[in-house]
């Protein structure tokens, strides 16, 4: 029933992300210099009035500033949309998920209702992709307030999604193997989206449309699909991706693709492009000779400052209903068969509860025996030594997973996750876990106050207030300031 790719540690194969691959090898290159664009937001979005289709490429999955960039191209689109005589239009944001979950977008960017947003898919969303769509709604309004003051003008908004509907576990899914699933997503998947979106496209051709889509999916030509930890033979990784169907239905110039990065700046330095570090940059791929950026694949690069910043998950907040609809998403398992992707998925997603209950379940019958246990759920949670020191016993037995590394960031640890390897109990009770304390509550309190019951509530509001020394109402707030104050990420 959700969404795509919650955490780059759940479902490699269907929550996509393939930055790494750009940046494996880092060798000397040339750049050609050119004029700066001033507002590249601008530029894309004057393309999107230009061409049949822009795409966008994500990297990495998830983070706030590739939503900051979306946001603004949108606004860009809107500006030059009203100068325009054209008076009738509307803009399709095509994004990495299924039509059920775009559908209960488009319910929140009409009716506002929060709450039953993020209640329909609490086991997988994060606070920035919520923060996201709260934006998206922002923009909807924006256009509904013009055409209000314009009469005659009639600009709409849609979010489409055409992703198979993975992760509601469908009897079809539930019972491919890992192999099944993983040649599924080298042969089948982006030809399954493209012709979904051309179903759609045929009856509205005359819309305008901006994908969103992950880095990887943006390869035209046909490539190796293969990814890390893929077990799929040589012979069988081969395909096209979702850019090169577009391309070739299209054709070449009809379909603008933007490779969107955020590089380190030491990488940048092995890269030779050392005037990029801390610059915003929209230049054709031709201007940037370089091996490990695979630049015959794309249009454009859209260099951004690298934030070194997680997203951050409702699966990890300490709230009875998080549990309630861990449970929920979790008993749909109970007839799956090990050595299936859904029982695999399961299974982690039944970790990452283990690290925030501090017990080490090991089926659901544990967690479910456990929760019903439990009078109460606050922050005082976090507090006591026993989960500290159960917390630490379960990442000692997975600290070799560096999935294991990515969810202690997404918990609010702050170190380098080089940090994190081979800790003793000793540095961890007096190091790590002091210092990202004051954090995992700040995190949890905001997930709270987003999602909690009204009690779990209240509580989190004052223990926000009372840490930040500032009253917000509307949670993503408190994220913006937690960004601002500890990462100096001003969005």
């Amino acid at each position: 029933m959700k969404i795509n790719k919650y955490f780059k540690i759940i479902n490699i194969f269907i929550f996509f992300n393939i930055s790494i691959f750009l940046i494996l090898s880092f060798v000397s290159c040339q750049y050609k210099s050119e004029k700066p664009i001033l507002n590249p937001e601008l530029e894309i979005a004057k393309e999107i009035n230009g061409k049949k289709i822009v795409i966008l490429g994500e990297q990495p999955h998830r983070h706030p500033s590739g939503y900051k960039e979306v946001i603004k191209i949108l606004y860009e689109w809107l500006g030059e949309r009203i100068k325009s005589e054209k008076k009738s239009t509307t803009l399709n944001l095509v994004t990495e998920y299924h039509e059920y979950w775009t559908n209960e977008v488009n319910k929140y960017l009409n009716s506002g209702n929060i709450s039953a947003l993020i209640d329909s898919n609490l086991s997988l969303i994060s606070f920035e992709e919520l923060e996201f769509y709260i934006n998206l709604k922002k923009f909807n309004d924006s256009i509904l307030t013009f055409n209000n003051e314009n009469p005659g003008l009639n600009i709409k908004f849609k979010v489409l999604g055409f992703e198979e509907d993975a992760n509601n576990f469908t009897p079809e899914f539930s019972k491919k193997t890992i192999y099944e699933a993983q040649y599924w997503f080298i042969k089948e998947r982006d030809s399954m989206v493209f012709q979904k979106f051309m179903n759609y496209f045929d009856n509205n051709k005359d819309d305008k449309y901006l994908f969103y889509y992950g880095l990887g999916h943006l390869q035209k030509d046909y490539v190796n699909k293969k990814l890390p930890n893929f077990f799929v033979g040589k012979d069988s990784c081969y395909g096209y991706f979702l850019l090169g169907y577009l391309k070739m239905k299209f054709g070449e110039n009809d379909v603008l693709s933007i490779a969107k990065l955020m590089i380190p700046s030491d990488k940048l330095k092995r890269m030779g492009l050392d005037s990029l570090i801390n610059k915003k940059l929209l230049t054709k791929s031709e201007n940037v000779k370089n091996k490990s950026l695979n630049s015959q694949q794309y249009d454009y690069y859209f260099f951004n400052p690298f934030v070194n910043i997680s997203d951050h998950a409702f699966i990890l907040v300490y709230s009875k209903k998080v549990f309630e609809k861990a449970i929920e998403k979790l008993s749909l398992l109970d007839k799956t068969l090990p050595g299936t992707w859904v029982y695999d998925f399961g299974r982690k997603m039944l970790k990452k509860l283990s690290y925030l209950a501090g017990v080490d379940f090991n089926s659901i019958n544990e967690l479910k025996f456990w929760f019903n246990r439990q009078k109460s759920f606050d922050l005082n949670h976090f507090e006591s030594k026993e989960y500290r020191n159960n917390f630490f016993k379960i990442y000692a037995k997975d600290e070799d997973d560096e999935n294991a590394k990515i969810l202690l960031r997404q918990f609010g640890f702050e170190e380098d996750m080089d940090e994190y390897f081979r800790i003793d109990s000793s540095e961890w009770n007096n190091k790590f876990w002091p210092e990202a304390l004051k954090n995992i509550k700040f995190i949890n309190a905001i997930g709270i106050y987003w999602s909690g019951y009204p009690d779990e509530k209240i509580k989190a509001k004052e223990f926000l207030k009372n840490f930040s020394g500032e009253d917000y109402n509307e949670p993503e707030k408190y994220l913006q300031w937690w960004r601002n104050i500890y990462h100096n990420y001003d969005i």
